[in-house]
């Protein structure tokens, strides 16, 4: 079976309960879907998701089996983090002396 790939957005995070949720449309539909965070046991890098990260994603049945969950996310960018850099960048640009 072929595992597409969907991208969404973090639309909240619990960071205590290495727990987030994923936004996406599924046709005409708005979907949500519940995802880990905390991977460092598996061996692998975690990554600090912020409300508004644009990931993209996979889904499987939950260990339980009773729902779906993400898998695979892997980050994409955040549009909000994006702009608040580049003011700041700018800011830094027209307060420096010269």
């Amino acid at each position: 079976m072929e595992e597409k790939i969907l991208k969404g957005t973090i639309s909240f995070v619990s960071y205590d309960k290495n727990f987030a949720t994923i936004e996406y449309l599924k046709g005409a539909s708005r979907k949500s879907v519940n995802c880990k965070t905390g991977l460092e046991a598996a061996g692998r890098k975690t990554q600090h998701f912020r409300i508004g990260d644009v990931v993209s994603f996979q889904l499987r049945l939950s260990d339980r089996g009773d729902k779906m969950t993400a898998f695979d996310i892997k980050f994409l960018h955040n549009e909000k983090l994006d702009l608040l850099i580049q003011k700041s960048l700018a800011w830094q640009s027209a307060s420096a002396p010269g």
